[in-house]
């Protein structure tokens, strides 16, 4: 019995110390200095960050703290609504800004500003003239850069903006008014709205630069035109899916102002989250879908191009609805030849360097609402191509049962809440009390689950989610019973012979047992009820498989490049062994290539360098006016 105390005991501590180091204070990260311009005139220091863990305690709590502030938020003021009187856009800042005339480059990306690694990773590969010498196509830099929500992690503080989003674009793209300089601009994610929109406004609304990104927007939501009778509307629809008054009154006179007899207008609609994955069409106007939020806004541009050209209306074609979110790539195409008056694709495009997102969840074909008319008429959408793939998916998440050892903090913290629980049962002999204290746990880690569970579930999620959560509490609460009651013969024998034994069992055992079946719990979720995708995919950090796009726009079509990185770069290891500003330097010259076609600054430092992005896919978006 002496040896299982010991081996208990140094379980114990081998979760606990690491977290209760770090709690009293180990010496943080630290700051590196670089320089916002290319000629290393002007200082900046920021600390590099690790990617942020969900399941560790602080996590926890700030998820909590700062989901109930933005909700309290929201029911006092709602901060979209003060914008009208931020200044009017000039709509033409960043056709005006392309380097050709007869093409537009956008490119697009989002949730970035996690984890060093990976962001720096995506925000190299993006900022680069030329990366392409093997991927056998000619891209250009975008001549802007639009970030469809999520810039930093875990809260859009000033603090996180600078050290997570700032200070690695800085760093492989500092300030260079020699060169071409293109606008950035950016929707707010639930993490950029978790303060309020205060942080983001006073970063994306000063139109000043960002390492050589101009910034140009006035509000959190922007129309501009990409030359060619192309348009890009980036909706605010966050928290809630909804659109407030003053921007609805936004959109309506930028599309009046467009809009010409008989002409054609094509438009790229960015909104928060991708609506369409849990779109239910037999739930249609029948409970809170945020699909309905955006088929509102469909119809109110609709009607305000046959308000405007009643006689000879204007044509209105939805090329692309697109999205971040999720920290994947997807592809849904209009699986039907008529074309006309339809979203032709759904995107998601969520690589910009936060943790990844399963992708085996996804369903093959979904049945979506024509968006835009007042009679309920479905279209179908078929799945184009998913990054990573779902075999590369499911081999990640198949280990998930090691849950407790890869969120160790998290279950540091069960044995914390457990050695509380333990002493007190040790105390009392009262039946109330020992079976509040016994639920204690269950209670906690149930709670926890419904915390994080989707918000708006739809009646069959509803079913599936109780099930779920009666499963889990009864379950723990089951391990909690058996280790912690005197109906059990080895509980009473070691109560007699070795009290002190059975103290450590009944604190560790049953802690370790619980760790462990919440990461049971939400591989059972994902893999049979396709539910707590999030969670399912937080509970391991993917750094690798990002991706980005780039929007090649010209009079006649649309192309989109679909980029994707394999493995992110180890620049944490590479400013620590070089200088930060000799990095910075190097990589601040035009990038140069060698003998293979890698890019020679990366195959110096970085070993995974070679092949390591790749083209996911094409997609060829041609302007038939008839359709």
């Amino acid at each position: 019995m002496e040896y299982i105390f010991i081996i208990l005991i140094g379980i114990a501590l081998g979760f606990l110390l690491p977290h209760i180091f770090e709690i009293i204070g180990v010496k943080s990260r630290k700051q590196i200095k670089i320089f916002r311009d290319r000629n290393q005139n002007f200082p900046y220091y920021f600390t590099p960050q690790l990617p942020v863990h969900w399941f560790d305690f602080q996590g926890l709590i700030n998820t909590f703290r700062r989901v109930s502030l933005s909700s309290d938020i929201l029911s006092i003021i709602d901060k979209r609504e003060v914008q009208a009187n931020f200044g009017q856009d000039k709509k033409e800042e960043l056709f005006n800004n392309r380097k050709n005339k007869d093409v537009f480059w956008l490119d697009f990306i989002a949730d970035t500003g996690d984890g060093f690694d990976a962001t720096t990773t995506v925000f190299y590969h993006l900022t680069r003239k030329n990366f392409s010498n093997k991927l056998g196509i000619d891209l250009e830099q975008g001549d802007a850069l639009i970030i469809g929500g999520d810039l930093v992690y875990p809260d859009g503080s000033d603090k996180n903006y600078a050290d997570r989003f700032k200070g690695p674009i800085r760093f492989v793209f500092p300030s260079n008014q020699e060169v071409h300089q293109p606008y950035l601009l950016a929707v707010p994610g639930n993490h950029d709205w978790y303060d309020g929109l205060t942080s983001f406004y006073r970063m994306m609304a000063q139109k000043d630069t960002i390492g050589n990104f101009k910034t140009t927007q006035n509000r959190s939501y922007f129309a501009y035109h990409l030359g060619f009778n192309h348009h890009i509307l980036g909706l605010d629809n966050q928290l809630k899916g909804d659109l407030d008054l003053p921007q609805v009154d936004y959109f309506s006179r930028y599309v009046e102002k467009i809009c010409r007899p008989g002409s054609h207008v094509y438009f790229i609609i960015l909104v928060a989250e991708p609506y369409w994955y849990s779109f239910e069409n037999e739930d249609f106007k029948k409970r809170r879908q945020r699909m309905d939020s955006l088929d509102y806004f469909v119809k109110m541009i609709r009607k305000k191009a046959i308000e405007k050209n009643f006689i000879h209306p204007t044509h209105l074609h939805f090329d692309v609805v697109l999205t971040g979110d999720m920290h994947h790539y997807s592809h849904y195409t209009l699986n039907s030849n008529d074309k006309k008056e339809k979203v032709k694709h759904y995107i998601t495009s969520g690589g910009g360097g936060a943790f990844g997102h399963a992708t085996g969840y996804l369903k093959d074909n979904l049945t979506l609402p024509k968006l835009g008319f007042s009679s309920v008429k479905f279209d179908s959408y078929k799945l184009q191509k998913k990054y990573p793939s779902k075999e590369d998916s499911n081999q990640f998440i198949g280990t998930n049962f090691l849950f407790f050892i890869r969120n160790y903090k998290f279950t540091s913290l069960i044995l914390m809440l457990s050695l509380f629980s333990t002493f007190l049962l040790s105390l009392t002999s009262h039946p109330l009390f020992e079976f509040l204290l016994i639920a204690l746990v269950p209670s906690i880690l149930t709670a926890t689950v419904v915390q994080v569970a989707n918000p708006e579930p739809s009646k069959a999620e509803t079913l599936h989610n109780r099930i779920l959560y009666f499963s889990l509490f009864f379950v723990t609460l089951g391990i909690s019973i058996i280790f912690n009651t005197q109906y059990f013969s080895f509980i009473t024998k070691l109560q007699e012979s070795h009290p002190h034994t059975l103290f450590i069992i009944q604190w560790v055992v049953p802690s370790l047992l619980q760790a462990m079946g919440m990461g049971i719990y939400f591989f059972i979720a994902y893999r049979v009820f396709g539910l707590h995708v999030t969670e399912i995919s937080s509970g391991k950090i993917q750094e690798g498989r990002k991706n980005f796009l780039k929007f090649k726009i010209t009079k006649d079509e649309i192309t989109i490049y679909v980029l994707g990185i394999k493995e992110k770069y180890n620049w944490l290891k590479a400013i620590k062994k070089f200088s930060p500003t000799k990095l910075q330097k190097e990589m601040s010259v035009p990038t140069s290539f060698d003998e293979n076609g890698d890019d020679e600054f990366l195959t110096k430092y970085f070993d995974n360098a070679s092949n390591n992005i790749e083209l996911i896919e094409t997609i060829n978006i041609k302007h038939d006016e008839n359709n």
